[in-house]
């Protein structure tokens, strides 16, 4: 942090708070290169087949191991239970159906193409010639089956609301399944980029219970698994019989599991690791490092800041719109991200950049204004707003004493209460038991999963179960365009409902940062876990 932040720093938030700041960095529930420009749609994607891609042996190179850093062990190794972070782990061993790249472009990976029919309600999907890992053949069974497991209640599936939109899965030969939407819903076929479009071996699955499926997980992706060692290592063999006959170009994949941000940029320095993310506050330790390069991007996650809007004295909008004018947001990423994130003001964030306006500042940081508010609302001399819980613990203390030493300034007083961040997760947000939580949501390329997530009348993370005239009908709509133009034009609706009755309070999104050292060649960085393009990556050496 140069001195001159650190003197603008000092200003806002007092001298106290910097001592709390070494090492901070931004939370995760589950854990500034301009956007670039996605592809205009004005019907639903399309694909055809596309033949492998000749390689110049002179430009791209087989063979090598990349070793790269993860900062926990995976929970589940299959996809009916697993949990958004353990994408990471599962992408390089099963691929996904679609791939969706960072501008959101759908992709063809196992359905090497599709086709949408009948007023959109039905996709074909072509899969691609594929061997799983157990040599038996990728096909369209093995899609129904690893469709309809998750769909099925009895499973439990973490994925299953995000394939409600789908009514049946019917088998049309060995290669092509349709999918049979109950309507038109633009946000099923990118999902399909995601856990519910990783494809397990149907005789693999069957031939085992799911828990020891999970010890010794079998896909078609370009990674065969080896061994996982908890908390050590998890390592990968090249797979030639994936998606792509000519990928992967490595012939293994090493992911090192290093919980402690500083021990993985130790381990990058000493050159026991290619690559690994880095923290807000590494990445001015790599800027201009030898033998590294950096890669930036807009994660698709946002930090925020929740009251309770069914609990005196926060049920009143007038007090959620005096918090969210009290909080400075230039100054929490200056301070917590050291300048490594956007201050933002609603739920759309830079990461969707064909729906996000870099102009939207409703409710910004403004002391007067939330005075004047508190004391419209009969608060002129202030109140106590808590418990206030949050997810991070120790490591997320910066924020939440950042929050309090502003809240405090049109007085507001946090009563803080660090407690594990599962605990305060589930009394937030299903015993809705506590008065203030902060947290952050990872998402999705797509903005859907983001908005209704939280704020859907149903949603299972919407606190008390509120229902926001209008907001399902909004969200309903953008779910049955395709046309990029006219879904960002609902969800921006959506936004100034959510922010208007001040839903949750928004602060900033996070840029995150890969470094990798000069042997690594064709990484496209992918801010969210479980997207990175490892079939792609060479090594030069």
């Amino acid at each position: 942090m140069t001195s001159g932040r650190l003197i603008k720093f000092v200003g806002l938030l007092g001298a106290t708070l910097l001592v709390l700041l070494v090492g901070a960095c931004g939370s995760s529930e589950e854990a500034p290169v301009a956007p670039k420009p996605a592809p205009k749609a004005t019907a639903a994607p399309q694909a055809t087949s596309t033949p492998a891609p000749t390689v110049d042996p002179e430009a791209k190179k087989y063979g090598g191991v990349l070793r790269y850093a993860f900062g926990s062990t995976p929970g589940r190794m299959e996809p009916i239970l697993a949990k958004a972070v353990d994408k990471e782990f599962m992408q390089p061993i099963y691929g996904v159906l679609v791939r969706v790249s960072p501008e959101y472009a759908q992709e063809p990976q196992l359905a090497k193409s599709w086709e949408f029919t009948n007023g959109n309600t039905e996709i074909i999907l072509n899969l691609a010639d594929a061997t799983f890992h157990d040599g038996t053949s990728f096909n369209a069974q093995a899609v129904k089956s690893a469709l309809d497991a998750i769909k099925n209640p009895d499973n439990s599936s973490l994925s299953a609301g995000v394939l409600k939109p789908l009514k049946r899965i019917d088998i049309v030969d060995e290669k092509t399944v349709k999918l049979v939407l109950n309507k038109p819903d633009a946000v099923l076929f990118p999902n399909l980029g995601d856990v519910p479009g990783m494809i397990p071996s149907r005789e693999a699955m069957r031939a085992t219970t799911l828990d020891e499926f999970n010890l010794n997980p079998v896909g078609a992706g370009c990674f065969k698994f080896k061994e996982l060692l908890s908390d050590s290592r998890m390592t990968l063999e090249r797979w030639d019989k994936c998606f792509d006959p000519a990928r992967p170009y490595l012939d293994g994949l090493t992911i090192r599991i290093i919980n402690d941000p500083a021990v993985q940029l130790a381990n990058f320095r000493a050159g026991d690791i290619d690559a690994f993310r880095l923290q807000a506050d590494q990445v001015r330790l790599l800027e201009g490092a030898k033998n590294t390069n950096l890669q930036k991007a807009d994660q698709p996650s946002f930090a925020y800041f929740a009251v309770h809007r069914h609990m005196e004295p926060t049920d009143d909008v007038r007090v959620r719109h005096a918090i969210s004018h009290a909080i400075d947001r230039e100054a929490m990423v200056a301070g917590i991200l050291d300048g490594e994130g956007v201050p933002i003001y609603g739920p759309i964030v830079p990461a969707h950049g064909w729906a996000w306006d870099p102009t939207y500042k409703k409710y910004e940081y403004n002391v007067a204004k939330a005075k004047a508010l508190l004391a419209d609302a009969g608060l002129a001399d202030g109140f106590t707003l808590g418990p206030t819980v949050w997810y991070g613990e120790q490591a997320a203390l910066p924020r939440m004493n950042a929050y309090a030493d502003m809240l405090s300034k049109v007085g507001i007083k946090l009563d803080l209460l660090m407690m594990k961040s599962r605990e305060s997760s589930k009394g937030y947000q299903v015993n809705g038991k506590y008065a203030a939580y902060s947290s952050g949501l990872s998402g999705s390329t797509d903005i859907d999963r983001m908005l209704s997530n939280h704020f859907y009348s149903t949603a299972r993370r919407n606190v008390g179960k509120t229902v926001t005239p209008g907001l399902d009908e909004v969200l309903d709509k953008a779910r049955g365009t395709f046309d990029l133009a006219e879904r960002a034009k609902w969800y921006k609706q959506a936004q100034d409902l959510i922010v208007d009755n001040m839903l949750e309070i928004f602060v900033y999104a996070e840029k995150l940062s890969l470094a990798t050292n000069d042997s690594v060649q064709g990484w496209e960085f992918f801010p969210e876990e479980g997207g990175q393009n490892y079939f792609e990556i060479w090594l030069d050496k």
